[in-house]
């Protein structure tokens, strides 16, 4: 690309741009972008800096939403997870290629399902492959269920909090981690409600969202609305794996 020349779905932009070839950075809007010279004198700008979505910044935002979901405990890397019957690069790849296809806005399923029984590895699988995707320049958030369902209860109760607010977050984030989705056998009409409301317009809006639980897909006790987008999508049996608390 030329030098001082913005890409062509830009035109329209009336952004103030001024190159510092000594400091290897341009001035976008009294921001600095970094920029990449090539041999004829051009230079590729880094425009997710520009727009804050740099690797660094999006790391940044996915070990927080660990840390507030209790969850940074199992944010390690995929090679270090062993598995009897899964096969975590297959997995991996699937989910990947979900997220790639929503991102081009190709046909795909939107919703990949981990269900088994405690201690089988279903969330540390879930959080590595979120840190595989972040490095692949996805968005990535992370909620345990439990406490997303307060998080919006606690917003109706206090005047200061948007529950609107609570909901987008999570329904436009690009990759949502559901972590203990079902938690309870008999889960209220407003916790059903909710749980509708965020497949669905997530699923809408074409995004790729991992969901972990200990109930199989034909036993969720969400709706027959609920279980239909669960079964439609991807699913993981981790039935056949060892309790890892066991495994030491």
């Amino acid at each position: 690309r030329k030098q001082n020349e913005l890409p062509s779905d830009s035109v329209s932009d009336t952004r103030s741009v001024n190159k510092d070839t000594h400091n290897n950075f341009i001035n976008i809007d009294g921001k600095p972008v970094r920029i990449v010279e090539d041999a004829s004198g051009g230079f590729s700008i880094h425009y997710e800096d520009w727009q804050g979505k740099s690797e660094d910044r999006r790391l940044s935002i996915w070990e927080d939403s660990l840390k507030k979901a209790g969850l940074l405990k199992y944010n390690r890397p995929l090679s270090d997870l062993e598995y009897k019957t899964i096969n975590r690069r297959e997995v991996l790849s699937m989910v990947k290629q979900t997220f790639h296809q929503t991102r081009s806005g190709g046909d795909c399923c939107y919703t990949n399902y981990f269900y088994g029984p405690s201690g089988t590895g279903k969330t540390s699988l879930a959080i590595a492959i979120g840190h595989e995707l972040v490095k692949d320049g996805g968005r990535v958030l992370a909620y345990r269920w439990k406490e997303f369902l307060i998080n919006i209860i606690d917003a109706y109760s206090d005047d200061s909090k948007s529950v609107s607010g609570v909901q987008e977050e999570a329904t436009k984030i690009p990759v949502l981690i559901i972590d203990e989705f079902s938690t309870r056998l008999e889960p209220t009409p407003s916790e059903k409600d909710t749980a509708l409301g965020l497949i669905s317009r997530r699923e809408g809006m074409g995004l790729s969202t991992i969901i972990t639980s200990n109930v199989s897909p034909n036993n969720l006790p969400y709706g027959q609305a609920v279980k239909s987008r669960i079964q439609s999508g991807y699913y993981t049996c981790f039935d056949e794996e060892k309790n890892y608390r066991l495994r030491k």
